[in-house]
This record gives C-alpha cells, sequence and structure tokens, in this order.
C-alpha cells in the first residue's frame, strides 16, 4: 500500500467523524481502539457503536500532520 493509499484510509475515518457517518469508514472486522474515554474496545461493531455516541460533540476537525513510517500512520488534529 502506498504513503497516499494509507493517508487515504486515515483521512476516510475522520472524514466519516466530520460527516457523522461512520458507514464508510474501512474499519477491519478486528479493529480495536483505545482511547482515555473507553475501556480498549475491539470489534468493528463495538468501536463504531462507541465513536457514534460522539458523533454529536463534534463540531470539527483540522487535520495538521499525517505522520507515515512502514504499515503505521500516525495523525495529528485538532477537533473542535
Amino acid at each position: 500500500m502506498s504513503r497516499e493509499e494509507k493517508v487515504g484510509v486515515v483521512e476516510a475515518y475522520l472524514s466519516g467523524l466530520t460527516n457523522r457517518d461512520l458507514s464508510k469508514a474501512p474499519f477491519a472486522a478486528d479493529v480495536t481502539f483505545e482511547s482515555p474515554l473507553s475501556a480498549k474496545l475491539t470489534g468493528r461493531e463495538a468501536v463504531v457503536g462507541f465513536l457514534t455516541g460522539l458523533l454529536p460533540a463534534i463540531r470539527g476537525l483540522q487535520v495538521k500532520q499525517h505522520i507515515v513510517e512502514g504499515d503505521y500512520v500516525a495523525t495529528v488534529f485538532d477537533f473542535d
């Protein structure tokens, strides 16, 4: 997968947050999610369920930087 494709996956997730529609977020079936707001979540259904509860609080999102190294992408962004 190219750098652009990896960043595209992250941007699809972030777009789902800002558009309040996670149906097209490319989560793997065995995705895990860790946050200070919840216990570790495993599985697409659990992650989408948790994030859906946060959607009303998200008014906007500004990406500052994508950092890609190997198979990993870290993204720095600000929520409104």
